[in-house]
């Protein structure tokens, strides 16, 4: 899949090559039980907007609602191999050269495609961000997800798929 954003008059592009994914019935997830609070509200939106929250206060998280209204899940965008307006997204990080470290890890991939928790709630497709679906050939991994050591046992669901072939990818660890 390929994400991407016009914001400002300048368009970035990155075909995604990792994700986790979190539903409500999970202790990692914002929204764990239903809990429906102003910073979670997004999630309990119909699927197809955009969650955007801080981590830390400071990294924008992008996450895409997938589920049902009502029924909070989402998946969170973990890194993109940029295509379009390199350049762009290189400023928006601050870096002047391209590697792959620069676009793997979600915050980093917030910041490249110039996404913010105003944008929170927008939809996919009518506002500023597309996902244009492509199909690939190339193999993924998966194991559990990253930073949510809190959540207990449900930390180590197997929820985070990644690009087998990717430089792309922000953590290898676990992924099988």
């Amino acid at each position: 899949m390929i994400l991407s954003t016009t914001i400002d008059g300048e368009t970035t592009s990155g075909t995604i090559r990792e994700v986790e994914a979190y539903s409500f019935k999970e202790r990692g997830c914002h929204a764990y039980n239903k809990k429906h609070i102003p910073r979670t509200s997004t999630m309990f939106q119909e699927g197809g907007c955009l969650y955007v929250y801080l981590i830390y206060g400071i990294y924008p998280m992008l996450n895409l609602v997938t589920g049902p209204k009502e029924w909070p899940e989402a998946v969170l965008i973990r890194s993109i191999e940029p295509i379009e307006g390199i350049p762009t997204q290189l400023k928006r990080r601050g870096k002047d050269q391209f590697h792959a470290k620069e676009f793997s890890g979600p915050g980093k991939v917030a910041q490249a495609l110039g996404i913010k928790t105003k944008h929170s709630g927008l939809l996919l497709d009518k506002d500023l961000i597309k996902l244009q679906i492509g199909e690939s050939a190339r193999p993924l991994i998966k194991g559990p997800r990253i930073g949510i050591d809190y959540s207990g046992q449900d930390a180590l669901l197997p929820w985070r798929w990644a690009d087998a072939q990717s430089d792309f990818v922000s953590h290898r660890k676990g992924l099988v």
